[in-house]
């Protein structure tokens, strides 16, 4: 479904926001019924003026069933863009979604299958041709082992054919000590990468190693030194050689500093593909880049005396070069945010406005001083029982 998709990744972000508050009105007997964002760009003259607006519905379990998406016409007028459902069962388990145009006629379709085990076992995507069945195919397949583990899962392309798989391997605790994935995409260099597990005696993993082979080569990271499955130390290699190396630091679980050290600047294929396109552009920024071979990238963090983030560093070879300041308002919700770019001078600034719920109400983005964007939030919540 690539229109739903399309919506779907560029408003994932906004979506994620809602999570957390949807969380936060269950446990206060306040379930989010309908939220509808607004988003402002500044105009000619230096008026804000509406560029898109959102409205989202959730049902009593928090569940996210309907998605409408407007633009201003010419009068100031708003015009549907597109409108998306989704539906679940009374387990709560997403079924299915349907996508509509603007005038409201079908045009995608998804149906998502579950097994006895509560996973989710196959995928259909349907497409329409004016609002009539054009296509139906499997996007999406889930293969169990006699143990009833996990043994393979398959992604399928709008064609039908094979794009990703990957397959697990268990010990006899049934814990995963191995999987394999492969990516065959077309236009694409084929991918495999192979991951291996190794466990304590009470199940915590103690190293995982990733290696992938991309063209005949291969990148392996080795993630070591867990403690309780919080990363410590993760390493980098490629055809053997050591390349790079994160050193997070803990105070109480919490990172508290974090350290990385390169020993030359590597790109991946396709990272490489892509500066490539962009080179002419970027060219008097990676001259800049590329003298920073063998340095040293620390971010240091520190907290006020609620636990919440203060101030955020990042240094290179000693010298600071980005600040990010936070501000909580008496109930713990971030206020304000300043990232400070202490080379070129610029400052980005965030304001956050919240309502009664705790929900947030305004966003309004600066760029040295000077309004770029905003946000603005209305919600609506079930009645209490």
């Amino acid at each position: 479904m690539k229109y739903f998709m399309k919506y779907f990744m560029k408003y994932f972000t906004f979506s994620l926001l809602f999570c957390v508050s949807v969380a936060s009105m269950q446990a206060q007997k306040s379930v989010l019924k309908f939220v509808q964002q607004q988003k402002y760009v500044v105009a000619e003259g230096g008026l804000l003026k509406l560029s898109l607006q959102i409205e989202q519905s959730y049902n009593r379990f928090g569940h996210l069933v309907k998605q409408e998406y407007f633009y201003p016409k010419a009068g100031g007028q708003l015009q549907a863009d597109r409108k998306i459902l989704h539906t679940f069962d009374s387990r709560g388990r997403h079924l299915g979604t349907m996508e509509y145009n603007g005038d409201n006629i079908l045009e995608a379709e998804s149906k998502i299958y579950w097994d006895e085990r509560d996973n989710r076992s196959k995928v259909e995507e349907i497409n329409y041709n004016n609002g009539e069945l054009a296509s139906t195919l499997t996007s999406y397949l889930l293969e169990y082992d006699e143990r009833g583990n996990k043994r393979q899962e398959v992604y399928y392309d709008e064609g039908g054919n094979q794009e990703k798989t990957r397959q697990w391997f268990y010990n006899k605790n049934d814990e995963v000590i191995k999987s394999v994935q492969i990516i065959d995409k077309k236009n694409q260099p084929k991918k495999k990468n192979i991951q291996t597990y190794k466990r304590h005696k009470n199940g915590d993993l103690s190293k995982a190693v990733s290696t992938e082979s991309v063209n005949g080569k291969e990148y392996r990271k080795d993630v070591q030194l867990f403690s309780n499955n919080q990363i410590v130390r993760w390493r980098k290699y490629i055809n053997g050689k050591f390349e790079s190396e994160f050193i997070n630091e803990y105070r109480d679980s919490v990172v508290i500093r974090t350290t990385k050290r390169n020993t030359r600047k590597v790109i991946s294929l396709e990272q490489a593909q892509r500066e490539q396109a962009k080179r002419e552009k970027r060219a008097s920024k990676a001259r800049k880049n590329n003298k920073r071979n063998n340095e040293l990238w620390i971010t240091n963090t520190e907290y006020d005396a609620y636990g919440n983030i203060a101030i955020s560093t990042q240094s290179i070879n000693n010298k600071v070069v980005l600040v990010t300041q936070y501000d909580y308002d008496d109930y713990g919700n971030c206020t304000r945010i300043i990232k400070t770019n202490k080379e070129t001078g610029e400052r980005d600034e965030e304001i956050v406005e919240y309502e009664q719920m705790g929900n947030v109400s305004r966003r309004t983005f600066y760029k040295n001083n000077e309004v770029m964007s905003e946000e603005r939030f209305i919600y609506e919540y079930h009645p209490r029982d």
